[in-house]
């Protein structure tokens, strides 16, 4: 449901899938608290980007905790420059990335969101703050 969302540009439908108090925490957007501000997100993501694609790669599940998971995807898309939250690139090409949800009733209450691409273009300004991010990246990669 999710990636067909993105692919579709649904916002809405994007933001339906989280609590109405929900907390997100984004490389791009920063923190997010509510699902007005997620939702709004979701729209200037869709701004920027055409020809999104998604791809997911794994979903990995609290056993011990059923309302935890980490969704590890890659995507793709188009840079249109309309969007202020996005690095001038004319086409971003399989990014990896990683959501950490947190569930409550159903919906998504608190996701963290990781980044390749924006681990990358960070690096050179604070390399010490991605050392964590850094080792999850060498551990998982292809």
């Amino acid at each position: 449901m999710y990636a067909r969302a993105v692919e579709r540009s649904d916002a809405a439908a994007l933001a339906a899938s989280y609590s109405e108090d929900c907390e997100v925490v984004s490389p791009i957007f920063g923190i997010l608290n509510g699902r007005p501000k997620l939702e709004a997100s979701f729209r200037d993501l869709f701004r920027g980007f055409s020809d999104i694609t998604v791809k997911i790669d794994d979903v990995i599940v609290d056993e011990s905790r059923q309302d935890r998971a980490v969704i590890l995807f890659t995507t793709s898309g188009v840079h249109k420059g309309r969007s202020s939250a996005f690095l001038d690139r004319a086409a971003v090409r399989n990014p990896r990335g990683v959501r950490i949800h947190l569930r409550r009733s159903d919906k998504i209450c608190k996701e963290t969101r990781l980044s390749r691409l924006h681990r990358d273009a960070r690096a050179a300004r604070d390399p010490e703050r991605l050392r964590p991010l850094n080792l999850f990246w060498r551990e998982h990669e292809h």
